[in-house]
């Protein structure tokens, strides 16, 4: 605090600009979330028709301007009038928010009884007396004046203050630090074009999260936060629908939903847990003597480029000596193609029993690990991914269908427009909350153009989980030996979830104060405005992870 608050008799916080912010883009969206609840036809015209008028008039009489004013002179009937200033109300005591710059020094001033809140707002005082209570702020005299009054010579907002508070106005000094400016807002060089909760959603930046620092946490608030959160209310409208009784986390965005489901005022979900098991396991766990033969196709997907170890590697299958590879002509430098293909199937088919054993590894492992996230007979169970085409719930529902009677769904955050896609949607449960049916072509396409770079921005902790061992107490977890290290994974991840979640809890704690039911893909729109654009989705989180040791 500077020597002159410290100085002055009375420091007046300005509760619209530099204590508490409505974080919107603009003003007005307001009205969007207020007709979309009260259902209105044209509510934010008639809403901004009836402030209009109710200024004029009040200008002309030398009067203040009131939210019942303005109630008093929109065209809708009385009920729908009253329905309506409730509702607003409502909305605005969720929406305002505290500037986290401006809370420690008003705490002080207020401690002191040297703090005032003054400012021009149709809000009546005893709103502000309610927000301080509901963000446990300590409470200060309330003092507001009217702009059209002031603009006829009335008194300034510190000469008005001093009068109440029995000063000099020279004693009364304004609190001058602000929330960010609203062109942190935009993207340069434009602001969003925007409404409604999506308002809101580009809106929180202005607050940022508390304590946050670091690119990949702005990143998690600025751009991944809104898409799950966005996800996680698509989640629960989903499980609701379907009577899900279990949600499956997977690796990649599981362990950012389960920070914004543990945290505050999260929709309604089943039980869930993080499933860490990637592809390569869950593949291998389906594998028995029966099926071996039409799965050798599917283990050497990709291994063009590839040498035979490196094949056997990621299913964590061991690997023969280098000698024995190398007299059957798969020697660590021989880099399979069309023509050593062949030679490879060969070697898996031959090799089946001991791929056989690490199969069954896995499918003890995968097992138990599904009964301990709770997994029972006759239970519906969801599994949770980024998606793209539905292939990992395909694999999953090939290998458990076997092993567990339960009935399995596949909620994707991504499913793209592709013929495999379409061909499992046909025969699964399988939705994506953007997919083809609520994104234009091109939106899609060019998402599944950058799909590189937004499995970055969800980056999971740990690199991929490629085997399970069902060891006495616990089941473990047995991680690729390739791609950034583990603790580095760990750092970027828990950075961009802390980032995302603290979005969450803002966004979700406006959404149950108020009874806001939101639109999942509106929530979404900060990341939709950059998702095919690599650096803005992933840029920090590359330079994390590509940061020297040494550094």
């Amino acid at each position: 605090m500077n020597a002159a608050l410290e100085a002055a008799d009375i420091v007046w916080f300005d509760v619209c600009e530099t204590l508490f912010i409505r974080p919107l883009v603009e003003p007005e969206h307001l009205f969007d979330l207020v007709g979309a609840r009260v259902g209105i036809v044209e509510f934010k015209r008639r809403r901004i028709a009836a402030e209009a008028l109710a200024r004029s008039e009040a200008a002309a009489r030398g009067a203040a301007v009131t939210l019942d004013g303005i109630y008093e002179r929109l065209e809708a009937t009385p009920a729908q009038r009253d329905l309506a200033r409730r509702t607003e109300y409502r909305f605005e005591l969720a929406l305002w928010r505290p500037v986290p710059d401006a809370v420690a020094s008003y705490r002080a001033v207020a401690a002191a009884g040297r703090a005032v809140l003054g400012g021009t707002t149709h809000l009546p005082a005893g709103f502000f007396d309610e927000l301080l209570a509901l963000h446990d702020l300590p409470a200060a005299p309330v003092i507001l004046s009217d702009a059209e009054r002031e603009a006829d010579g009335a008194l300034s907002q510190a000469e008005l203050i001093a009068r109440h508070m029995n000063v000099r106005p020279d004693r009364v000094v304004p609190f001058a630090e602000g929330p960010a400016d609203d062109d942190d807002l935009a993207d340069p060089p434009e602001r969003p074009v925007t409404e409604g909760i999506a308002s809101l959603a580009y809106g929180l930046r202005r607050i940022g999260g508390d304590g946050l620092g670091g690119a990949c946490a702005a990143l998690g608030f600025e751009i991944a936060g809104p898409a799950l959160a966005g996800f996680v209310h698509w989640l629960g409208e989903q499980a609701r629908r379907d009577q899900i009784d279990l949600l499956l986390f997977c690796s990649g965005p599981g362990m950012a939903l389960i920070r914004i489901a543990d945290g505050p005022y999260p929709p309604l979900l089943p039980r869930y847990g993080y499933f860490a098991t990637g592809p390569a396991a869950i593949l291998l766990a389906g594998t028995h003597d029966r099926n071996f033969d039409a799965r050798i196709e599917l283990f050497m997907a990709g291994c063009h480029g590839m040498r035979a170890f490196e094949v056997l590697e990621q299913f964590d299958i061991p690997v023969p000596a280098p000698f024995m590879m190398a007299d059957i002509g798969l020697g660590d430098d021989v880099v399979i193609d069309h023509v050593t293909e062949p030679l490879l199937r060969r070697f898996l088919s031959a090799y089946r029993w001991e791929i056989l054993k690490i199969a069954r590894r896995n499918r003890r492992g995968l097992f138990r690990e599904l009964l301990d996230l709770g997994a029972g007979p006759n239970m519906r169970v969801a599994l949770v991914d980024l998606g793209w085409d539905g292939s990992l719930l395909e694999s999953f529902i090939h290998t458990v269908q076997d092993m567990i009677e339960i009935e399995i769904f596949g909620y994707s955050f991504c499913l793209l427009d592709t013929q495999e896609s379409r061909r499992r949607q046909g025969l699964l449960n399988l939705k994506g909350l953007l997919s083809r049916s609520s994104l234009p072509p091109e939106q899609l396409a060019a998402i599944g153009a950058n799909h590189a770079a937004i499995e970055l921005l969800f980056t999971p902790p740990h690199r991929e989980i490629i085997g399970l061992d069902d060891l006495p107490g616990a089941v473990a977890r047995i991680e690729s030996g390739k791609g950034y290290g583990s603790e580095r994974l760990e750092a970027v991840s828990a950075e961009i979830s802390e980032g995302a979640a603290s979005f969450a809890a803002l966004f979700n704690t406006f959404c149950a104060r108020a009874g806001f039911e939101p639109d999942p893909i509106a929530v979404c729109q900060p990341f939709l405005a950059v998702a095919a654009d690599a650096q803005a989705v992933a840029g920090p989180v590359v330079a994390a992870l590509e940061v020297p040791a040494t550094a």
